[in-house]
């Protein structure tokens, strides 16, 4: 509701040419209209057929020309929809357009969606520019010009009008709502209050339908119009965050799973004819998604924001949110420790599918894992074991996507119920990999302590896989902090209690690190050695992840000797590797190899497509703090390609973003200041001072990935 349909089919009525329809185009108004008996009447009165012919209408239409508009169909299509089939048949010019919320599910009927305006990607700038490419920010703007004139999109606003608009699903109703409360609310207050919606958006046009005057009429209009079943099914999908396939809505949302069916219940056999009802009464979206490389994704289902909420609003009001939010924290909890109890599957094609899974539903996981944390320890005694489960089950999934705060933040909320868990290893795994993602993040004194404890408790519990493992994180902490004697004897303690306990995948983890710590020592052959046994047991093993690392670890050596083509070759290969399981942190890194071998070989279109390909990876990705490098690696090449000015523009934006990230990542990547210092001095005298002033302008207000065009990833 609310989407314009009405408007939309006024303006084809309006616009259809005299030669093809010479009797015109007519409206039939019916949202008003209570009584389904009345409706043949109306629509006869309507077309200008008299009283006494009404019951004859089809009759009176027979040889005439021209278009009808049934206007708000959906509460009365069991009157509607058999007088539209009987005039289509008796009536070959005639035509009609309907509007309604569900179709009319007659023969002769072709439906299409009106979908919602468009949206405003948040993944581009927010820029008054950027965000007036979208529909839905271009009409919010227009109406709330109107209700107040003072209002214009200014950069200064357009980061939350485009939330407005996206919170709003881009309904056209609910922006036109939202605009007219321009007039006494300045936009940042209006944004702040939408968790209120229903009582916000009140106050439309007064001479509208009833139910298109305030969102929660509109609302309550499809609600009721709605059978017992279908509410119940629209109440409990709103647990669900970004969508669900058919299976995950059965077995969520399906009564008697615990054996018992009370009366009028939702069997799993009937929630896909419920479900195709709210689809088919546009109250449910059913999304399909084209096969990825062969793999067959199945079609989700999803509730618009606004319906959600509305919905979830009467789940509580029944008193039964707890229930269905258990339900689906316990579904999620099993998919988890079933994908990925013993970590990610051997085969590509598995590892594949098993990221795709989780990355399908990575809002229900969270919206799983926050029920878990937030449940009341004594009526759910489990809750927190789980969620620890759950979140440990998960990191392969976090690391491949490069969420190490996500991760992070979700491992330390469930260190802050360890006194629930009472399976003591899974303490020290979470002390383990809150260490771990730490060091990812740079925050290596916090990663040193908890991995501390860590090793500690694994001590006490005679664990020596998990000291081993401990050992590695504490080597790469030190490293990075340029402790390199104590990063040696931790990686040699760590390669020795993996020999001892048989973990060979421990050892191999231990060994390609150590390559990396002597490239850094600058002992070539020692490194070149590491890396080779590394790989060869990885191989061995068919880890196509770890053997991707130690091929990009390869790659490094190669750099630091100056083999540029033997440095591409491995970073290939690495890339190659990380596509096939789709391990978008691992591509980062051989893209970032792969550009800094390809320039030295000349091939400088390559390498800014190699930038182009790593810095959309880097907004899927928490890695920012590379970017500035891949903006230093990509200004050498812009130079050797004639572009001194965009060169320019990429050391500024790289500097600007070195100044902003210092702070919170003091190491960051190894760059050579003087290098690219030299650098911007050669481009500003190529250029001369209007033209570098200029460059330096743009630089200041550009974001990354705008200096390459970078598409936004749907």
């Amino acid at each position: 509701g609310g989407c314009g349909k009405s408007r939309l089919a006024l303006e084809v009525a309006r616009g259809v040419s005299p030669a093809d329809y010479p009797d015109g185009a007519w409206l039939v108004e019916l949202g008003s209209l209570a009584e389904p008996e009345l409706v043949e009447e109306t629509v006869a009165s309507a077309l200008g057929v008299p009283a006494s012919a009404a019951a004859r209408m089809a009759e009176a239409l027979r040889d005439r020309r021209m278009l009808v508009v049934l206007d708000n169909c959906e509460h009365l299509l069991g009157a509607a929809a058999p007088l539209a089939e009987r005039l289509l048949k008796a009536c070959p010019h005639v035509r009609i357009l309907a509007t309604s919320r569900e179709p009319f599910n007659v023969g002769v009927e072709r439906t299409w969606r009106v979908p919602s305006l468009s949206l405003p990607d948040p993944r581009r700038s927010a820029t008054a520019t950027q965000v007036a490419q979208s529909a839905a920010v271009r009409f919010f703007a227009q109406r709330a010009q109107q209700r107040n004139p003072r209002f214009s999109l200014t950069d200064a606003n357009a980061a939350v009008v485009a939330h407005i608009c996206r919170r709003l699903d881009g309904i056209p109703l609910a922006l036109e709502l939202a605009a007219a409360r321009v007039k006494a609310l300045p936009v940042e207050q209006l944004s702040q209050r939408l968790d209120d919606q229903f009582r916000l958006l009140a106050g439309g046009d007064r001479t509208a339908l009833p139910q298109h005057q305030t969102l929660r009429a509109l609302m309550d209009w499809s609600f009721q119009l709605l059978n017992d079943p279908e509410k119940a099914l629209l109440r409990r999908l709103s647990v669900f965050g970004g969508g669900c396939t058919l299976e995950s809505a059965e077995v969520v949302c399906a009564d008697g799973a615990d054996g018992t069916v009370p009366e009028e219940a939702i069997e799993m056999w009937e929630v896909l004819d419920y479900l195709s009802q709210l689809v088919d009464k546009s109250l449910a979206i059913m999304e399909e998604f084209p096969a990825d490389g062969g793999a067959y994704a199945p079609p989700r289902y999803r509730l618009m924001e606004t319906v959600r909420a509305y919905a979830r609003e009467k789940l509580r009001e029944a008193g039964e949110e707890d229930e269905w939010r258990r339900r689906h924290g316990r579904y999620f909890r099993d998919v988890v420790l079933g994908a990925a109890a013993e970590g990610p599957p051997g085969g590509v094609a598995e590892q594949a599918e098993w990221q795709a899974r989780l990355l399908a539903d990575r809002d229900n996981l969270r919206v799983a894992l926050d029920g878990l944390l937030a449940a009341d320890g004594a009526a759910e005694p489990e809750a927190a074991e789980d969620a620890a489960r759950v979140a440990l089950g998960l990191i392969p999934f976090w690391a491949r996507l490069g969420a190490h705060g996500e991760a992070r933040g979700y491992l330390e909320k469930c260190l802050a119920r360890e006194g629930e868990i009472g399976d003591a290893p899974r303490r020290a795994h979470l002390r383990r990999a809150v260490g771990w993602f730490s060091y990812l993040q740079g925050d290596h004194a916090a990663a040193e302590s908890v991995l501390l404890e860590a090793r500690s408790l694994y001590q006490e519990q005679g664990d020596a896989a998990g000291e081993s493992s401990v050992l590695n994180h504490l080597a790469l902490t030190a490293q990075a902090q340029g402790r390199l004697p104590e990063a040696r004897e931790n990686y040699g303690q760590c390669l020795q209690l993996a020999r001892d306990a048989g973990e060979e995948r421990r050892a191999g983890d231990a060994l390609s690190n150590m390559g990396l710590l002597h490239i850094e020592e600058g002992t070539y052959a020692e490194a070149r050695a590491c890396l080779e046994e590394a790989r060869a047991i990885f191989e061995r093993m068919g880890d196509r992840m770890r053997t991707a690392g130690t091929l990009c670890n390869l790659s490094n050596l190669a750099l630091k000797e100056g083999a540029w083509a033997e440095a591409r070759a491995y970073s290939e290969e690495s890339l190659g590797l990380f596509a096939e399981i789709d391990h978008r942190l691992g591509r980062v890194f051989s893209l970032i190899n792969l550009t800094e071998a390809a320039a030295p070989l000349g091939d400088h279109a390559g390498a800014l497509g190699y930038v182009r390909d790593a810095l959309v990876l880097c907004q899927e990705v928490e890695m920012a703090q590379h970017v500035p490098l891949l903006l230093e690696l990509a200004a050498v090449s812009q130079e050797a390609t004639g572009d001194p000015e965009g060169a320019l523009v990429s050391l500024g934006v790289a500097a600007r973003l070195r100044r902003e990230g210092a702070a919170a990542n003091p190491a960051g990547d190894a760059v050579d200041a003087a290098e690219a210092a030299d650098l911007a001095w050669r481009l500003e005298e190529a250029l001369g001072p209007e033209r570098a002033a200029s460059a330096r302008e743009r630089a200041a207000r550009t974001r990354p990935e705008e200096i390459f065009a970078v598409p936004s990833n749907p």
